[in-house]
């Protein structure tokens, strides 16, 4: 975010002071196939590499960015039954130096999520996720978002969630 006159804003939290970066590149390359196995699977596989991933204001790679990503998934539909499992690998990342707090590097990681839905009538259906099933709760995976409570600009993943839920339409 910038202020009015263009520059970088700066958050203060307690004794942490987090700055935007003033401007990052971040290039390379994706590549993804979908297939059909037959009527009842479909399988998908994706690669991303992050070629270059830099704070050019700092003149450093971004230290939360991998070099790359790895996902495979199958998935299944019968009748009204869908379901998927998800694997997710990505390479080391290195350490995040923030003020006031380091997050050590990552070794690569690999991670799973399933999850099933069941369309009981036009308008209803109810589903189960499974987040993370090894309960890796070493890995980092995304920057802070407001509604976590851990405080910071990282996270770590809080190991394995399991989510259960109904979706109701009505017109």
């Amino acid at each position: 975010f910038r202020d009015r006159n263009g520059n970088a804003v700066v958050l203060a939290n307690n004794s942490k002071v987090k700055t935007n970066i003033n401007e990052a590149e971040i290039s390379g390359y994706e590549f993804g196939v979908t297939g059909e196995i037959n009527d009842k699977f479909n399988t998908w596989f994706s690669y991303t590499n992050f070629k270059k991933a830099d704070d050019k204001s700092a003149n450093r790679r971004l230290d939360s960015s991998p070099d790359y990503r790895l996902t495979f998934g199958i998935g299944y539909k019968y009748n009204k039954t869908t379901a998927s499992l998800l694997v997710s690998h990505q390479s080391k990342t290195r350490e995040i130096v923030t003020p006031g707090e380091v997050y050590k590097k990552l070794d690569a990681f690999t991670t799973a999520d399933f999850y099933i839905r069941e369309q009981i009538r036009r308008d209803f259906a109810i589903y189960l996720k499974v987040a993370n099933i090894g309960n890796d709760k070493h890995i980092i995976m995304q920057q802070y978002a407001p509604s976590r409570s851990r405080p910071g600009v990282y996270y770590y993943e809080d190991g394995r969630v399991v989510t259960a839920g109904m979706e109701l339409k009505w017109d």
